[in-house]
């Protein structure tokens, strides 16, 4: 009785071996296809790190770098200093006032410079007046330069007359022993040196200095 309990135990195990051996091998063909689909999808999306990487590199490349408000204040300072100076030159330039070009001075005729010449010789040499020797220039007895040539000699020599008044009176007293008041009158006389009063008057008080 018992062999033939154990026969029966052993037959029903045999039964039910083969639906444990499906059922594991369904679960095992389950969990294949979810490993298989899991990484078709892993290995289709790219990484968060390499697209953050690119973004990021891509963002790099494409930004500029920024001038500082500073920088650009001092720039655009200098840029408007510089205007302002060449403003101002250039105001400067064109507020300066161009001096005429000076005339061409006209050539000094020949005759017109002799008489100047012997003007200075009557002056320096004799201590004539300025009539005296104009009267000189043009007398037909004297030089007999033109009017117009001795009046330019008048016009141009540089002479301090009352000098030449008080050499005058010097020359009187010493050679003629004459009194000052004569003196005068022969200086200040149509007749005499044609000196002008004045210089006449400057003569007689300085006559003894």
């Amino acid at each position: 009785m018992k062999s033939g309990n154990v026969m029966n135990r052993s037959k029903k195990h045999k039964h039910k071996s083969p639906a444990i051996c499906k059922d594991w091998v369904f679960w095992l063909i389950i969990s294949l296809f979810l490993i298989i689909g899991f990484s078709v999808s892993a290995s289709g999306q790219p990484s968060t790190s390499k697209v953050t990487k690119d973004a990021t590199s891509k963002v790099t490349k494409k930004s500029k770098p920024k001038i500082k408000s500073e920088d650009k204040d001092d720039s655009e300072d200098v840029s408007s200093y510089d205007n302002t100076e060449d403003d101002n030159n250039d105001s400067s330039t064109e507020s300066e006032p161009q001096e005429p070009a000076e005339p061409a001075q006209p050539e000094v005729p020949t005759d017109y410079q002799s008489a100047l010449n012997k003007a200075n010789e009557y002056s320096e040499m004799m201590h004539m007046s300025k009539n005296g020797i104009y009267d000189q220039l043009t007398s037909v007895d004297g030089e007999q330069f033109s009017a117009p040539a001795a009046q330019y000699a008048m016009d141009n020599i540089q002479v301090d007359w009352n000098n030449n008044a008080l050499q005058m009176a010097k020359q009187y007293q010493e050679t003629m022993s004459m009194s000052p008041e004569e003196i005068r009158d022969q200086l200040s006389s149509d007749d005499g040196e044609k000196f002008t009063p004045e210089e006449a008057d400057y003569a007689i008080q300085h006559l003894n200095d």
